[in-house]
This record gives C-alpha cells, sequence and structure tokens, in this order.
C-alpha cells in the first residue's frame, strides 16, 4: 500500500502540472493525505468485517456434523474393544475383581447419550441444507438420510454389544476375544483405519483411496485364524466335530464355543452348554461384532459415492484372486 500511495502521489502531481484537465486532484501533500485517508478507511472496514464469523454452508454443516458422529463412534468402538481385551485379562488373574453390572452399564451410558443427542440434530440440518442454493448439480438428500440411517443402526449394534459386555463372564469373554477374529490386532486397526478414512474423507469433502470392504478383510483374518485348527479337522457334511481350538465345524461353518467358559468345561456343544444364559450373550457379542463390521461397509459405500474414490483396478483383480484361492481352499479342506 505504501509504494501503492507513493506511485499515486506522484503520478497525479504529475497529470495536474502538465496536464490540462477537468478535475484537478491537487498535487504533493493533497495527494498524499487522501490517499493514505483512503487506505486507513479500506483497512478499517476490513478489520472490521473479519470480525463477524463466515457463514458455514448448511450443507458442510451436514457433513461435519456426521463426520463428527462417526469419529466419536469410532473412540467408543475402541473403548469397547478395550473393555472385552480387559475382561479376558482379568478371566486368566485370579486375584483381580471382575467390574459389576452396574459399574459396566454406567461406563459407556453417558457416551451413548451424547452421540444419540447429536445425531437428532442432523436431520433438521438436512431438511435445511435441501432448500439452499446448489451451484454444482442437485443435492443427494435421499444419500445423506441412507447415510443418517445407517450411522443410528451402527450405534445400535454397538449399544447392543455394550450390552452383552456388561452381562458376559470373564471365561466367555476370553473365548470371545481368543476364539474368533474380531479381536484380531489386524482386524482392529483395519477397522479403525476405514473409520478414519470414512471420517476425514467426509469432513473435508475428498476422494477416499482405495481399500476393501471390511467383512471381506474378517474373513480373510477368520480364515487365517482358524487354518491350523480347522485342517483335517472337518468330517462330513452332517457330523460335529471339534479342532484343536475348541472351535466345532458344522459343514463348513464356524462355531466358537469355549471349552473353559462360564458352566461348560467340556469342548461339545451340549444341552447344558444350550442351557446356558452366557451362550446367548455370547452370540449376542459375536453378531453385533459382526454386523458393526457389515454396517461400517454400507457407510464406507455411501460415503465413496458422495466423495467418490480413487481408482485401483489392480488392487481388486488382486482381491478376487485372493478370494478365489481362499474359496478352493476351504473346498479341499
Amino acid at each position: 500500500m505504501i509504494a501503492v500511495t507513493i506511485v499515486f502521489t506522484i503520478g497525479y502531481s504529475w497529470v495536474d502540472t502538465h496536464l490540462l484537465v477537468l478535475a484537478n486532484q491537487g498535487r504533493g501533500v493533497d495527494v498524499a493525505w487522501r490517499r493514505a485517508l483512503l487506505v486507513l478507511i479500506g483497512f478499517t472496514a476490513g478489520f472490521i468485517i473479519s470480525l463477524f464469523p463466515k457463514p458455514q454452508s448448511a450443507k458442510v454443516t451436514v457433513r461435519k456434523s456426521l463426520a463428527t458422529a462417526l469419529d466419536s463412534i469410532a473412540e467408543l468402538y475402541t473403548e469397547e474393544v478395550k473393555g472385552f481385551l480387559l475382561e479376558a485379562r482379568l478371566y486368566e488373574s485370579p486375584n483381580q475383581q471382575p467390574l459389576d453390572v452396574e459399574e459396566r452399564a454406567t461406563r459407556y451410558r453417558t457416551r451413548f447419550l451424547g452421540l444419540i443427542a447429536k445425531l437428532q440434530a442432523v436431520p433438521p440440518q438436512i431438511a435445511n441444507a435441501k432448500f439452499e442454493p446448489a451451484l454444482r448439480g442437485p443435492w443427494p438428500k435421499e444419500k445423506y438420510e441412507a447415510l443418517m440411517a445407517r450411522i443410528q443402526e451402527l450405534l445400535g449394534a454397538m449399544a447392543l454389544l455394550s450390552n452383552s459386555w456388561t452381562r458376559m463372564k470373564g471365561g466367555w469373554a476370553k473365548a470371545l476375544v481368543d476364539d474368533t477374529a474380531f479381536f484380531e490386532p489386524n482386524f482392529i486397526a483395519d477397522t479403525l483405519s476405514l473409520l478414519s478414512l470414512i471420517t476425514h474423507s467426509l469432513r473435508d469433502g475428498r476422494e477416499m483411496p482405495a481399500s476393501l470392504p471390511l467383512v471381506e478383510r474378517l474373513a480373510t483374518h477368520s480364515l487365517h485364524k482358524h487354518h491350523h485348527g480347522v485342517d483335517g479337522a472337518l468330517k462330513s457334511d452332517h457330523q460335529l466335530s471339534v479342532n484343536s481350538a475348541g472351535t466345532h465345524i458344522v459343514g463348513d461353518t464356524l462355531i466358537a464355543i469355549p471349552q473353559n467358559a462360564g458352566s461348560s468345561r467340556h469342548g461339545h456343544l451340549n444341552w447344558r452348554t444350550l442351557q446356558d444364559e452366557q451362550l446367548a450373550i455370547y452370540a449376542t457379542a459375536s453378531i453385533a461384532l459382526r454386523h458393526i463390521a457389515f454396517k461400517i461397509d454400507q457407510i464406507h459405500n455411501i460415503v465413496r459415492s458422495l466423495v467418490g474414490e480413487q481408482r485401483f483396478d489392480a488392487l481388486e483383480d488382486l482381491s478376487r484372486e485372493r478370494a478365489t484361492r481362499d474359496a478352493q481352499w476351504l473346498d479341499k479342506a
């Protein structure tokens, strides 16, 4: 601004003293103080306007609200997984006292209520964003409503998992951790990584990097986890067998029944085990964990359709080849 002011002062002074003009701006100091006053007025006006908050687009608000909710869900998922791992460790340490049911129930209650309150504020935001002028074509309201519904279902599955944890005994928690792929370190890392990718892409509106479905990675981890125990232990399609890890095989279905959990002290599916309440809780937790992975994949697909995805065809080809090899191994087993 100082350089421009000097140029204007010299220029107007020369023009007014050498050329015939209808409007004389003056020369020297007259031009300089006027220009300096205009500059100060501009700076002051700009400073005052900068104090006012910039209005955020209603569409951006919807995206950021959903991204914040998913971020909180990822933190809650981490805490729930830590709860099961802690319960399994406490079972291995007889000197440690497990948490009582009420203490477990109140552990995540506040966080669930906070998440529900956040999600309840999103539908009005979606309704308002519909009336905002669109410069890039129609706004996909239906996709955001579908995304909202999937997030609510994911939160419901996590509430079911939390409720199972509050009632599950230590032996059954240890069996769930040891005999299923949901608590494999690689799968937990995959789940948190995918949730992080979804959150950042949704918040920033950027394309998602290429990634594989979470359920597919769960199947891979399950096959690798049970590879040594299942290999050679399969019988006929209608015969029940127990492998070295205590996992029951019915046809080609893996049923993880704990050998030393609850009231069942045997590696067999007997009437006493079926009557045990812990078996239903164990099954509920397993279904909730699988439902969480399935819902995360659905959320991933919706967000991918909203913000786009970086193409990586070679990754898809490799994934299909790996799935084919796994299927062939399962058929031969």
